[in-house]
């Protein structure tokens, strides 16, 4: 899996998170971007690593909106 992908699954669930009514379910949908985000982090990193790129200007996790 690369980065992208992960990113892209991170916005559907942040997407599905605004478009739902239920607390709970939108509490999950929360929950899953945010795995979602740490996988695409983690893809990123191992990404550069294999690039060989300075791995510094990685974007920690972006604050949840609640």
């Amino acid at each position: 899996m690369r980065s992208e992908e992960a990113r892209a699954k991170a916005a559907d669930c942040a997407a599905r998170a605004e478009e739902t009514t239920d607390e709970q379910t939108r509490i999950l949908f929360w929950r899953l971007r945010d795995s979602w985000m740490r996988v695409a982090n983690h893809c990123e990193f191992l990404e550069a690593a294999d690039d060989e790129t300075d791995v510094s200007g990685i974007a920690p996790l972006a604050a949840r909106k609640e």
